[in-house]
């Protein structure tokens, strides 16, 4: 930055998460997962003002899918 030359910290994820300029613009959303509750995951990074926010599902547990997946190979 004294070089002007724009930059600026790389976070880890556990810094962005907790980061408040993150929590302040909605970047984050809660969804319930099967096994671990509710989790937190990165949001959409594009929101238009008329548009509400899509419905997240959580991520799949293992094996989740296994059979509709078996089944869909087999077809």
């Amino acid at each position: 930055a004294e070089a002007g030359v724009p930059a600026g910290a790389v976070r880890s994820l556990d810094q962005v998460y907790d980061w408040e300029q993150t929590r302040s613009q909605g970047l984050l959303i809660e969804v319930d997962h099967a096994v671990l509750g509710p989790i937190q995951l990165p949001g959409p990074p594009l929101r238009f003002d008329d548009d509400d926010r899509p419905e997240h599902a959580a991520p799949p547990t293992l094996g989740q899918h296994n059979d509709s997946v078996r089944a869909w190979l087999d077809s």
